[in-house]
């Protein structure tokens, strides 16, 4: 009997063998497009594939050059799993179902931005299959609320001017996305949330004394997004009236922390507005419910 030959990780075996359409593939090539990267985890969250089957239909892709892995892989959630984004063909057949001119794609595998970029991808992810397994909401995603701003290009902010103790600073903001929840058995103008999401991997101090300079903190995305709200500033500009942000973190700890230190510097920053829940109650439950 010959011996089956192991393939190797990151090298893709040509195959004759067309690849089967589905819902759960589109769903994956689309999801792929929005979020730029997912490891087999949130894959497997996404399409509903599981265990055996999930790692057969990874491999098939990946070797009809549907998808691709970064060389560069990093560990989630302290496990390790494969880590996905499009490859040609992938873009080609997408081209066939969607609109491309909707979907941001990036091709980057820079190093030091790639946890974050999966690490979110995870998140937005969970958000929308969160809403599939409701069945009563719908994702309203980044591409939806931005296709009728003039100039599009795929990405989201805007500038605040913040007046802070006698002072005056132009700020810009850049969430990592920005999208809604679509209630569709609610009464047409109370059935739709809007959100900011911030994924937050520790690496920002909650606050900083100059926290108006160039370099990052919570603090200096918290007074913007307050303004931003005080201001109505996004009605202009996207249609909405009001915006929740959801800050997504490591764990409980960081939480605690960025409260007790942001409402030290301004304690209107102590909000509803405001909403904090960590990566894995995100990723592993249902955003709907937590």
């Amino acid at each position: 009997m010959e011996a089956k030959t192991r393939k190797k990780r990151f090298v893709a075996v040509p195959s004759d063998a067309t690849v089967e359409d589905s819902p759960a593939l589109r769903l994956l090539l689309q999801g792929l497009a929005k979020y730029r990267f997912l490891d087999s985890s949130h894959i497997e969250r996404l399409t509903g594939w599981g265990g055996d089957y999930a790692r057969r239909r990874l491999r098939e892709l990946f070797d009809a050059g549907f998808i691709t892995k970064p060389k560069k892989q990093v560990r989630q959630l302290g496990q390790r799993y494969d880590i996905y984004t499009l490859d040609r063909e992938g873009i080609r057949y997408l081209k066939t179902f969607a609109s491309w001119d909707k979907l941001y794609l990036s091709r980057a595998h820079k190093a030091s931005s790639l946890p974050h970029k999966v690490t979110h991808g995870g998140n937005m992810a969970a958000f929308e299959r969160s809403c599939m397994d409701q069945g009563t909401v719908r994702l309203i995603d980044t591409w939806e609320i931005l296709d009728p701003v003039p100039d599009f290009k795929g990405t989201v902010g805007w500038t605040v001017d913040v007046h802070w103790k006698g002072e005056h600073f132009r700020l810009a903001i850049n969430p990592d996305s920005l999208a809604g929840f679509h209630f569709l058995e609610a009464p047409e103008g109370k059935n739709r949330l809007y959100f900011a999401v911030e994924t937050d991997l520790g690496t920002e101090n909650e606050v900083r004394s100059n926290w108006h300079g160039t370099q990052t903190s919570i603090v200096r995305k918290l007074i913007p997004y307050l303004q931003t709200r005080e201001q109505g500033l996004l009605e202009p500009l996207f249609r909405i009236k009001k915006l929740k942000v959801f800050f997504i973190v490591n764990d409980e700890t960081r939480i605690e922390r960025i409260i007790r230190k942001c409402a030290a510097v301004e304690p209107r920053l102590v909000d509803p507005t405001f909403l904090f829940n960590t990566h894995e109650a995100v990723q592993k439950g249902n955003v709907l419910q937590i």
